[in-house]
């Protein structure tokens, strides 16, 4: 019984490599995603803590005019980061646009394998037991032929 071999093997690897190439792109916007919205959140926790903190220096001017200076800086990141945010959502979903094409080019490729391997299975069975068939014919005929030259 010969060994089954896919014969589009090659193109499979290559659509699986593929989608990998997708899915770790679509990991790493996802990433930098988070980073952002991590870097949001430490200067939305910043600004809370220096109103928190504002009653105390009411009297310093100095102080008064860092902490206008920060809440400016503080609201310059948010809308970066906002910015920011909204372009690489645009990026999360091209890329997944992507890797979802990939996906379904592999798993198209992956179910001609199975149909390829469950007809090699099937033709291997019938040759199997074509083969088992033509044994059992010639140990009967053998058979018969002995009778025969017995009688």
């Amino acid at each position: 019984m010969k060994k089954f071999q896919f014969r589009l093997q090659k193109v499979l690897e290559y659509r699986k490599k593929i989608e990998d190439e997708k899915k770790n792109e679509l990991a790493k916007h996802i990433s930098r995603y988070n980073q952002v919205q991590k870097m949001i959140d430490d200067a939305y926790q910043t600004k809370q803590e220096i109103i928190k903190n504002i009653s105390t220096n009411l009297n310093d001017p100095t102080s008064m005019k860092l902490i206008q200076q920060s809440l400016l800086g503080i609201s310059q990141t948010f809308s970066i980061g906002k910015k920011r945010l909204q372009i690489i959502q645009l990026d999360i979903d091209r890329a997944r646009v992507d890797y979802i094409e990939a996906r379904k080019q592999r798993e198209v490729l992956e179910k001609l394998k199975e149909k390829a391997l469950k007809k090699y299975k099937y033709e291997e069975k019938k040759k199997n037991e074509k083969m088992l068939e033509e044994s059992a014919i010639r140990l009967w005929n053998k058979g018969k032929l002995r009778e025969f030259e017995a009688t």
